[in-house]
């Protein structure tokens, strides 16, 4: 009996340093990286020996780390990349490390297959995937550059004068943003986009202060980002040149976008484009904006702003919710323009400069301008600073039916501070309204009111101290 139990006892010692031998080869073996082979035919059939699928299958969940192999630098002739096809469609999951080496390209072939990763990825700025492939990255990757679908930086201007198509990062920025849900572009990198980019759903791209250029090549209808019919968009931290492109951004029937830290410049001399088209939508809001014309012989026609509804059926507004805070626009020659064919309410303006140029070109330059013939409800302006504009708040035939606060206003060499033609505006606040004097000799704070707007002595002026200073007239102009 004894010979049984030591028997058993030492059979146990032996199956445990066994299995404890073959559990360690198998830690040690995941721990080490794998180097694959961009020759295998399918990376993403598991029954191939040596492929990604396979090396994924075999982990069993164990910690592993995949390389995916770039050229040999050496070789001659140079071979630009390696591609690595994956005819099935596979997910990566949270136990594998992908490492990309320079030159190393992961590409789907076939119309329904993708690859979802869960995993971790290491690779540099430069395009690991093709534009044309189904691309998920699904949670272990929290931003991912542009370059990873390869996105070209131009140095300057220069670069791309002449060879448009090579340097087009347009299809390459919209297959970051189908893909992943926080692109980036890379710190003082510069973009050349000539094709749109159409922003989905949930989506964040953070051009981590680079520059885009938007060539003409986007055409009239189009623009730089166009949201259609998405929600939750956030476009930050970018500089953004109108090179021939008539917009930078077109949002239509959407929801809770956010622009906030953006730079924008026309830079071609051209007119008639406009910055921001917002049309038919909610909950749209600018901040840190900064916008800056081309000047008077570049801007006929411009428009920083643009918030626009159609005459549709239905008593709700189609247009609600529209911020506008913190933001200089500058040398465009309408800074804010709301053309409303259908019942539109709260239009914020916060913390805004509007500045023209000097001398004050009599027929060019309006701050706010209201046009079109639907209703227009609760406009808020909160601090906004006037400066050189012929026309400062504008309100054309047709535009009816506001309530408007005005509060912390200083206009500066404006002529027509409150240029109102409506027959319906009421309901008008103003208040620590701050009037400077004008040098162009016309000097109008109220111009084109008629019998059916109120009067100056039934508009709330809570300012105990405000300069009009020389004026032609009452200053009151029916």
């Amino acid at each position: 009996m004894k010979h049984g139990v030591l028997g058993k006892f030492f059979c146990s010692i032996a199956l445990s340093l066994v299995f404890g031998l073959v559990f360690s080869q198998e830690t040690s073996a995941q721990g080490n990286a794998i180097y694959l082979n961009a020759a295998i035919t399918d990376h993403g059939n598991k029954t191939i020996k040596n492929s990604l699928a396979f090396y994924i299958a075999t982990a069993k969940g164990y910690p592993r780390t995949l390389v995916l192999t770039g050229p040999n630098p050496q070789s001659s002739p140079r071979t630009p990349y390696l591609e690595y096809a994956v005819k099935k469609s596979i997910s990566v999951p949270r136990n594998i490390t992908l490492v990309f080496q320079n030159g190393a390209r992961l590409t789907t072939v076939g119309s329904s297959v993708y690859i979802n990763f869960f995993c971790a990825i290491q690779a540099g700025s430069y395009q690991i995937f093709d534009t044309d492939s189904d691309i998920r990255l699904r949670g272990g990757v929290t931003e991912a550059p542009f370059e990873w679908w390869g996105a070209h930086c131009i140095t300057e201007k220069a670069d791309y004068i002449g060879n448009w198509p090579k340097f087009d990062s347009g299809p390459a920025i919209q297959a970051a943003v189908r893909s992943c849900s926080h692109v980036v572009g890379s710190p003082g990198a510069a973009y050349l986009v000539q094709t749109p980019i159409e922003l989905p759903t949930q989506i964040i791209v953070d051009g981590k202060w680079c520059t885009i250029y938007g060539s003409a090549s986007i055409g009239s209808s189009q623009a730089i980002f166009v949201i259609k019919d998405q929600k939750n968009v956030v476009i930050q931290n970018m500089s953004i040149k109108l090179d021939g492109a008539d917009r930078f951004l077109y949002v239509f029937g959407s929801r809770d976008v956010k622009i906030d830290n953006v730079f924008l410049r026309e830079d071609a001399a051209q007119q008639d484009f406009t910055f921001f088209d917002i049309h038919n939508s909610y909950h749209c809001y600018l901040n840190n904006v900064t916008m800056n014309g081309g000047g008077p012989e570049s801007d006929n026609g411009s428009v920083g702003v643009l918030i626009r509804s159609d005459a549709l059926s239905g008593g709700f507004p189609v247009v609600d919710n529209i911020g506008i805070d913190n933001t200089t626009i500058g040398s465009i020659w309408t800074c804010v323009l709301l053309d409303f064919d259908n019942a539109s309410n709260n239009i914020l303006l916060r913390n805004v400069s509007f500045l023209g140029l000097k001398p004050l070109n009599p027929g060019a330059y309006y701050g706010l301008r209201s046009i079109g013939s639907g209703r227009v409800d609760f406009i808020n302006i909160d601090g906004l600073h006037m400066e050189s504009m012929p026309r400062g708040i504008t309100f054309e035939p047709g535009a009816v039916g506001y309530t408007m606060s005005v509060k912390c206003v200083r206009f500066s060499d404006v002529e027509q501070v409150f240029n109102l033609y409506g027959d319906t505006q009421d309901r008008v606040t103003i208040q620590t309204v701050d009037f400077r004097a004008s040098t162009s000799g016309q000097h109008w704070v109220f111009y084109h009111l008629d019998a059916s707007v109120k009067k100056l002595d039934e508009w709330q002026f809570d300012s105990k101290e405000y300069s009009i200073g020389p004026m032609e007239g009452t200053g009151v102009i029916n």
